[in-house]
C-alpha cells in the first residue's frame, strides 16, 4: 500500500514492512545509479528491461531507511519471484500519488514506471 504522505510504501515481505523514499534515501538513489532522480527509471529498466540487481539495491535503500542492520543480500533473501508483480504494482500507485499531487513529479513517475501520465490529467 502507498502512502504518498509520507514518501512510504508499505510492503508484506517476510514481515510488514516500509520502503522510505525519504530525502536522504533519494539522494543515495541518485549517488548509488549515478543519476539524477528523474533518471532512475532508465537504471532500473534499461532498454525495458527490468534490471534485478537494481531493482534489489532500489528495495535496499528504501527499505534500510527503518532497518539500519538490513543487508542488500537480506533484501534479496526476502524478495522472492512471486513479489515482484505485487512490489511493481505497488510502486507505481505510490509514484502515481505522488504525481498526481504534484505535478511537477510527473517526470519522476515517467522515469520510474517508464510510463508518461495521460495528456490533461492532473
Amino acid at each position: 500500500m502507498a502512502d504518498a504522505e509520507r514518501n512510504v510504501i508499505l510492503v508484506d515481505l517476510d514481515k510488514p514492512r516500509r520502503i522510505d523514499l525519504n530525502l536522504n534515501a533519494l539522494i543515495e538513489l541518485s549517488e548509488t545509479f549515478g543519476v539524477e532522480i528523474e533518471a532512475l527509471g532508465k537504471a532500473l529498466v534499461p532498454d525495458k528491461k527490468p534490471d534485478l540487481k537494481a531493482l534489489r539495491t532500489f528495495l535496499w535503500i528504501g527499505l534500510k531507511q527503518e532497518d539500519a542492520e538490513l543487508t542488500e543480500d537480506q533484501v534479496g533473501r526476502i524478495v522472492g519471484l512471486l513479489d515482484l508483480a505485487p512490489l511493481s504494482r505497488d510502486l507505481v500507485k505510490f509514484f502515481n500519488a505522488l504525481a498526481g499531487k504534484e505535478p511537477e513529479l510527473a517526470a519522476v513517475l515517467e522515469a520510474v514506471t517508464g510510463k508518461t501520465k495521460r495528456a490533461g490529467a492532473r
